[in-house]
């Protein structure tokens, strides 16, 4: 138990020093003009049942969970400094209410965190962040942090740690381009530069009308370009995403997928606060041989009860089928998943 503890405390000290700082700079500086920062978080968890099957006595099972989704705690703000320059901070951690002490959940998980500089020229920040790829697809995924979150079934969803990024300001009010390099920090390989990967993306957002295109360059070692279309009017909110990626085998990981596309569709209708909400996608995984190895769809329905700006309660249905096959013996896995549940989302 006590080694448990010791490997927490750095985590808790660390988060404890850096709200202690952050706050420093924003209100105790003398070129700041007393910006507050501000505390923030959510919580939400449901009871669900989880119906696995996978052909085997091991891997089939019947049971309900209580389950958290991305719950988090964090601390942001800014400080205006001169000339138009404000230094600018977030940092924030994932709190999994499922910790049982035994080290087989991490308690604490880094979300994004960083640190930057805003002016009228745009926005450089250092941290973690979320890539461009990333943050393009919008509110099209309707289903973030749950089951039917398109991290499940697609590549691109990163949020490295040695992030350098910068955002422009507007272009005519409707466009925003993000740029993020990634130095490598492994000699060893010979990944040592500056921006050994990269990510951009160029966004158009007016009137209800959405649509971005990102690019990945040996991000995770990955090549992957992202289109994404959304558009909302009145009740109706309709989203659409289109991907593609690509890796290279190794060594290391004979199973990698040469080639991945992927696309979503979602689909979601208020009627008075309650919203009834659709999402389906699917991706195909093919070998540098050109030979189907993997296909994943997802099929996600749901109803939210807003029941306040910042509360609100869900029902939700995720349905999954992976069928993947192993490039080094040509072994066959079905995969079907599905999760029905009920929860409870606040934010404050």
């Amino acid at each position: 138990m006590m080694g448990k503890i010791e490997k927490l405390l750095p985590m808790i000290g660390g988060a404890t020093l850096a709200v202690a700082s952050l706050s420093a700079v924003a209100g105790g500086g003398h070129s700041s003009h007393g910006n507050k920062p501000i505390v923030y978080g959510l919580i939400d968890i449901s009871v669900l049942n989880h119906d696995k099957d996978d052909g085997t006595t091991a891997g089939t099972y019947d049971q309900f969970e209580v389950n958290s989704h991305a719950s988090r705690l964090g601390v942001k703000g800014k400080a205006e400094l001169s000339d138009g320059v404000s230094a600018i901070y977030k940092y924030e951690l994932e709190i999994d209410q499922e910790y049982d002490n035994t080290g087989s959940t991490n308690f604490l998980k880094a979300r994004t965190q960083y640190v930057g500089l805003k002016s009228d020229m745009g926005t450089i920040r250092l941290g973690r962040i979320d890539t461009p790829l990333k943050k393009s697809q919008g509110k099209v995924d309707i289903f973030g942090d749950h089951d039917g979150d398109i991290k499940n079934y697609m590549e691109g969803e990163n949020r490295p740690k040695d992030t350098i990024n910068y955002v422009s300001p507007k272009i005519a009010d409707v466009i925003t381009a993000q740029l993020s390099l990634y130095p490598g920090e492994d000699q060893a390989s010979g990944n040592d530069g500056l921006a050994d990967g990269s990510s951009f993306s160029v966004v158009f957002d007016q009137d209800g009308m959405y649509g971005a295109f990102a690019y990945d360059s040996e991000v995770d070692a990955r090549d992957t370009w992202r289109l994404t279309g959304g558009f909302k009017m009145d009740q109706i909110a309709l989203g659409v995403l289109v991907q593609g990626s690509e890796a290279a085998n190794t060594p290391t990981d004979p199973d990698s997928s040469d080639e991945e596309m992927a696309w979503m569709v979602s689909a979601a209708y208020d009627m008075d606060g309650t919203v009834f909400k659709f999402q389906y996608g699917a991706s195909e995984d093919e070998n540098a041989a050109g030979t189907t190895v993997g296909e994943r769809t997802n099929l996600s329905l749901g109803v939210d009860r807003h029941l306040g700006k910042k509360t609100k309660v869900y029902g939700e249905i995720t349905s999954t089928n992976h069928e993947d096959t192993s490039v080094v013996n040509s072994t066959f896995t079905d995969t079907d998943v599905t999760m029905v549940g009920v929860g409870v989302k606040h934010k404050f």
